[in-house]
């Protein structure tokens, strides 16, 4: 939800009214003040000085994601706040450069979280096997998940951006081991290629949605997310490696990214491929995915930036319609009535736990929210509205239109 509230005033602060603007600046201060003390309670808790726990006080362990993704809200933060709060902007940036050293000597921390869904057993190293249709004797490596690497290289490019020119050759060194984990035009998945596995030498693909309650996976919502791959192809041309990162962008736009989401009508993101099912969108899912959606919307966008391709803009467009209430609908008095799933905003629109106006709540399953199902085709389709207002889908649509309106 940070990243998107910190999209808005990067994209779309000229536009926006004083009292909006100071409401926003508020909101990213409170949440982000949240993470930091999160962060404090870790090192009162002897995990680690930089390390973040995942919430206080139920769940005190620290998480790969927790981690990371802390430490990107903390360097965009910083940034955003650098000439209105600059003695928050500082502190931020300081706890920012604190976890990702943390977590760039510690990481990952594969926090154990053997769970039972679906009637499939979880052994207790915190991967959900089903999530990726993988087998129950599936061995999980001990290495960085590809997700991971993204979001590590993410935190690197904007410590660097930041004044702190170190973080450079981290960002390119942990690209490189995301890059060598891209399934090849040589070897696809039936027919795509470019997306990613998520280890090295496994014989499975990364997901878009892999989150459950906890776990390592636990809040891993950002997407196949290159989108700082694409800013270091712009503002790092000259490196040695930029023709890497080109082909590795281009690859997974052609080959997976674009033919992926146009395999539907509505240009949706699939959850991703499975092997002998082939794409899949609403099956396996525990919460919805209205998060995910919006978030390749953004990165659609930034792709068709990019490429110059507009095709890219029909899948932000699909994708946020899709939320917005070109849907396939809910049964009601004996038809299909598609609806707005954002709380209180269109003439029709879904219902909420909180209902609070502009909640955007999970979206459609193939079953009930909080119960997996077993990845199948024959099964893969919007048949339930789920309503739990995640403020996570709300992050991902700020992120998408922040960048549309742009």
């Amino acid at each position: 939800m940070l990243v998107g509230l910190l999209d808005v005033l990067e994209f779309k602060s000229d536009e926006i009214r004083t009292t909006e603007r100071n409401s926003i600046v508020e909101q990213i201060i409170i949440g982000t003040d949240y993470i930091a003390f999160c962060q404090d309670k870790a090192a009162e808790l002897n995990k680690g000085k930089g390390a973040i726990i995942h919430e206080w006080p139920k769940h005190t362990n620290v998480i790969t994601g927790d981690v990371v993704k802390g430490a990107l809200s903390f360097v965009k933060a910083s940034k955003q706040l650098s000439k209105i709060k600059p003695t928050k902007s500082k502190e931020y940036l300081a706890r920012a450069e604190l976890s990702f050293n943390w977590l760039d000597t510690n990481g990952p921390i594969h926090y154990p979280g053997g769970v039972d869904y679906g009637g499939v057993l979880q052994p207790n190293d915190g991967f959900n096997r089903f999530v990726y249709g993988a087998p129950k004797e599936f061995v999980r490596p001990e290495q960085w998940k590809t997700r991971d690497l993204v979001m590590m290289t993410w935190v690197a490019l904007e410590l660097t951006k930041s004044g702190k020119k170190y973080y450079k050759e981290k960002a390119i060194s942990y690209a490189r081991e995301l890059m060598n984990r891209q399934i090849p035009i040589t070897n696809p998945e039936d027919r795509f290629y470019g997306h990613f596995k998520p280890y090295d030498g496994v014989d499975l693909t990364e997901k878009a949605w892999e989150h459950h309650h906890m776990g390592y996976d636990a809040g891993a919502t950002f997407p196949h997310y290159l989108i700082p791959l694409i800013e270091m192809s712009t503002i790092w041309d000259e490196h040695e490696d930029a023709p890497l990162w080109d082909e590795t962008i281009r690859n997974f736009a052609y080959g997976y990214f674009l033919p992926a989401c146009f395999d539907n009508p509505f240009y949706l993101l699939p959850m991703g491929y499975f092997k002998n099912e082939g794409l899949l969108t609403f099956s396996g899912l525990w919460h919805g995915i209205n998060g995910a959606y919006g978030s390749a919307a953004a990165l659609a966008l930034e792709l068709k930036a990019y490429t110059g391709d507009t095709r890219f803009g029909n899948i932000a467009i699909g994708n946020m319609q899709w939320i917005a209430g070109l849907n396939s609908g809910v049964w009601e008095n004996e038809k299909y009535v598609a609806k707005s799933m954002i709380y209180g905003i269109g003439d029709e629109y879904m219902g909420s736990w909180t209902k609070i106006p502009g909640t955007i709540c999970n979206g459609f399953d193939a079953d009930e929210q909080f119960k997996f199902t077993e990845p199948k085709a024959s099964t893969d389709e919007p048949k339930v509205f789920t309503d739990e207002g995640w403020i996570t889908h709300s992050g991902g649509w700020l992120s998408a239109l922040s960048r549309l309106k742009k």
